[in-house]
């Protein structure tokens, strides 16, 4: 299914990838072009992911280029609302803790729901049809359970910490504040320590040195099919 800029190439293309897969012995030597094509379509959609990963990272874009993004949304809605402070039932209080709220989420919880939509759409690449469909609609789902359980607790914390439910102005609680600044360094923590890559519980990368030892092995054995053995013993490479 390759898009080619010269349909002419496409018989050309189709039996480099077929000798290619059976050279490395990813199919057997007699199978057809259509078997081969499509363990080439499973091999790219297992293999490449970890081989780009290991190359350019866990994530497309980088913390602080998803934190310009989510600042993007969050500080629009905060120059938004500030045209709006002491009328509308808006104080300065509540604003200052609206604020705060749209701050942690742009550098946290924003981050950390881009993270579960990649994780959720990097898995399983080798499903395809009415069951990619399913688990993608599995994944949304998930991650918008995540994103409601993450912004309503930092929304009923913030209410605790300042006391919002007393009053407009509000007022300090310490249990609550408390309460607050631990959830907040709890969903900071977990964000920096999954876009500094030391911790990767779903990554689906293998080790770079398992990766380099297996392209190793491809590497020998493509190296070894390169030589021809004679009758008397004697081998000589060919191109």
């Amino acid at each position: 299914s390759c898009l080619c800029a010269v349909e002419g190439d496409r018989p050309l293309v189709y039996g480099n990838i077929a000798s290619m897969m059976k050279v490395i012995h990813a199919v057997d030597e007699h199978a057809s072009q259509e078997e081969t094509l499509a363990a080439f379509d499973a091999m790219i959609r297992e293999q490449l992911p970890a081989i780009l990963e290991a190359s350019a990272g866990r994530f497309a874009l980088p913390y602080k280029y998803v934190c310009f993004m989510t600042f993007c949304i969050t500080g629009a809605g905060m120059v938004d609302r500030l045209a709006v402070v002491g009328s509308w039932g808006v104080h300065t209080n509540r604003y200052m803790v609206e604020m705060v709220n749209a701050t942690v989420a742009a550098f946290t919880g924003l981050p950390l729901i881009f993270a579960a939509m990649d994780f959720f759409a990097g898995r399983f690449l080798s499903l395809a049809g009415c069951r990619e469909q399913a688990w993608l609609a599995c994944g949304l789902f998930l991650v918008s359970v995540l994103a409601v359980v993450l912004f309503q607790t930092l929304e009923i914390l913030s209410r605790m910490a300042f006391n919002l439910s007393g009053g407009p102005h509000g007022g300090l609680s310490s249990p609550g504040l408390l309460a607050y600044l631990v959830y907040c360094a709890i969903i900071a923590l977990a964000t920096l320590r999954i876009f500094s890559g030391r911790w990767q519980p779903w990554s689906k990368s293998p080790p770079l040195k398992k990766l380099h030892h297996r392209l190793g092995q491809e590497a020998a054995v493509v190296e070894q099919d390169s030589v021809i053995c004679e009758p008397d013993g004697v081998s000589e490479e060919y191109n």
